[in-house]
Order: structure tokens, then C-alpha cells, then sequence
């Protein structure tokens, strides 16, 4: 259903960096903004029309806290239920 589309979209926090001299990644904050891309689906069909998105950026999958500010997309347009969109979470 189309009005499920409104709710809170998950953008995963994965940019990773290698440290010199060391063989383990580790988290690192980039800063700015950047552009995210999805797909929504309606059942098993592209979802179509036009859109209002909220993000909101996360320290952990689940149950973590909220980081930075809640980030509206409003009336974004759907090409094969695709999307993108510019996010600025404004995190220091």
C-alpha cells in the first residue's frame, strides 16, 4: 500500500576506512552530505507515484540511538520505484 511508503526509510551507516599499518576497518564519520538511492516495491510491483520519505541515521541495526536530524523528502518521484535522494544527517 502506497501510504506505507511514507514511513521512516533505514539508511544504513557503512562507510568504513582502513586504518595505515592496520589490517582491521574501522568506522569513521565522512561528514556532509551525500546522496542515497533505493527501491521501493508496492507487493511485487515497482511502487509508483509520488512520495513523502522521512531518514533517519542510526548507530546500531537495532535498538540503537538517533543520530544527527531527521531528514524529509518530500514528493519525491518514483521512476520503476526507484529514488534518490540528497541527506544531510548534519552529525559532527
Amino acid at each position: 500500500m502506497l501510504s506505507a511508503l511514507s514511513r521512516a526509510a533505514a539508511v544504513p551507516f557503512v562507510c568504513l576506512a582502513l586504518h595505515a599499518g592496520s589490517a582491521t576497518a574501522q568506522p569513521f564519520f565522512m561528514g556532509g552530505s551525500f546522496t542515497y538511492q533505493g527501491q521501493l516495491q508496492d507487493g511485487a510491483v515497482p511502487a509508483a507515484g509520488p512520495v513523502d520519505l522521512v531518514f533517519r541515521l542510526y548507530d546500531a541495526p537495532t535498538g540503537g540511538t538517533q543520530l544527527g536530524l531527521t531528514v524529509g523528502a518530500s514528493g519525491q518521484t518514483l521512476v520503476d520505484g526507484r529514488f534518490a535522494a540528497t541527506l544531510d544527517f548534519n552529525v559532527a
